[in-house]
């Protein structure tokens, strides 16, 4: 029986909090804190399905996007405030990340979202882990 139970409530990391590039800071001057959580198997096939004609990055973006927890990339200021610079527009969350981050600041959140939800790891490197716990 603990063993449906721990299957019922599985232990998921905390979410990652990270200094994105020296571009976001507060009004001291001190750099902003992003926060990104881990997404749920059900959202990541959701995303997958919008994101099918996308290319890989489009794609990506858009699962980095829903990912993040600060910036809030939904909250209706963000949104409002990109609506406005884009006639009236409202953009996706993905969207509004591309508007927010260079290339390289982009590179570096895929990179954190692969690393944080282990996205990019090789099957047989999770095989060995598991044989090793």
């Amino acid at each position: 029986m603990s063993t449906l139970k721990n299957f019922l409530n599985p232990v998921r990391k905390e979410n990652i909090k990270f200094t994105l590039s020296d571009a976001f800071v507060d009004d001291e001057g001190r750099p902003l804190e992003w926060e990104m959580r881990q997404i749920g198997a059900r959202e990541g096939t959701e995303i997958a399905k919008e994101t099918a004609e996308l290319s890989g990055v489009e794609s990506m973006t858009a699962y980095v996007a829903a990912a993040l927890v600060t910036p809030n990339l939904k909250s209706i200021e963000l949104v409002n405030a990109f609506a406005e610079k884009h006639n009236g527009k409202i953009l996706t969350p993905a969207e509004i990340l591309m508007e927010l981050v260079t290339d390289g600041e982009l590179g570096r959140l895929i990179e954190v979202y692969n690393r944080h939800n282990r996205a990019a790891g090789r099957f047989e490197d999770l095989e060995k882990e598991a044989k090793n716990s």
